[in-house]
């Protein structure tokens, strides 16, 4: 993988030193791909850190740190696991969907046609739920203080 080519706002070039301890010696290529794969993989761990929130617990020793580690990712790796079994679970107040319609022409001899320009329909209107409307009707109407004159 190439280095990005220079641009005006680019910093000069300094020393970078590639160290390599391993059986026979390796081309400058290919350190400098190496360097580059580890830059990559040491930037993913660190962001998801941030994510898991790794970052977030306040431990103080490393073992308190790799206990938290070991919870954090067993409970995403659960939870994606479980991600099927909640994929069709609806709240009782959510349409459950129909069958699947199927993009196609429609029976033969039925034409086919745009559906029609304009507004699809009135917008609903708000309205206070059941329950506030229940708990105003129980207190009565309103008093209001008499103003000071």
């Amino acid at each position: 993988m190439p280095p990005h080519p220079p641009t005006a706002r680019s910093r000069p070039h300094r020393r970078l030193w590639l160290w390599h301890a391993g059986p026979g010696p390796l081309s400058l290529d290919e350190l400098w791909r190496a360097y580059l794969g580890r830059f990559d993989i040491e930037h993913a761990i660190r962001t998801l850190k941030g994510t898991l929130g790794l970052t977030a617990a306040k431990v103080r020793t490393p073992e308190q740190a790799d206990r938290w580690a070991r919870v954090v990712v067993t409970a995403h790796a659960q939870l994606l696991l479980a991600r099927p079994l909640a994929a069709d679970l609806r709240r009782p107040w959510e349409k459950h969907p129909g069958p699947a319609a199927v993009p196609g022409p429609g029976p033969p001899g039925v034409p086919q046609h745009p559906p029609p320009p304009g507004h699809p329909g009135p917008c609903p209107e708000t309205r206070p739920s059941r329950a506030r409307q229940a708990q105003r009707q129980q207190q009565g109407p309103r008093t209001t203080p008499p103003s000071p004159r």
